[in-house]
């Protein structure tokens, strides 16, 4: 079982945060995520982009936690994007019908272009 990575870095702007992963989201492992992401949600950035472009594993426990906190964010006026996963990843979020919703986008630069857009 690989580790989970996490690089929290500002979006250029200000106007939001990434979250960079790599590794794998298991249920034992998702506490530095569900951290990252409540303070990210309990401070004053708007937009948390998730890169899941080095992430290689996702369990079904970790899309859970996409769904809740996205669900969470939406609630405070907030907005959770997902950008990057690779097509393995990809093949499990269309099971899960998550692009219904989470907006995933297949970069990270088109995720910002939507935010800077929105704040216009």
């Amino acid at each position: 079982m690989k580790e989970l990575e996490c690089e929290v870095r500002e979006i250029p702007g200000g106007c939001g945060a990434a979250i960079d992963l790599a590794g794998g989201i298991f249920a034992s492992n998702m506490g530095e995520l569900t951290e990252e992401i409540e303070t990210l949600q309990n401070g004053r950035m708007k937009n948390i982009i998730l890169n899941l472009e080095k992430l290689d594993f996702i369990s079904s426990s970790g899309i859970g936690l996409i769904v809740q906190k996205n669900e969470e964010l939406r609630k405070a006026g907030k907005r959770l994007w997902v950008v990057a996963p690779n097509p393995d990843i990809g093949k499990i979020f269309e099971q899960f019908s998550l692009e219904k919703i989470v907006r995933i986008l297949p970069d990270e630069q088109q995720a910002i272009e939507e935010i800077k857009q929105a704040s216009l």
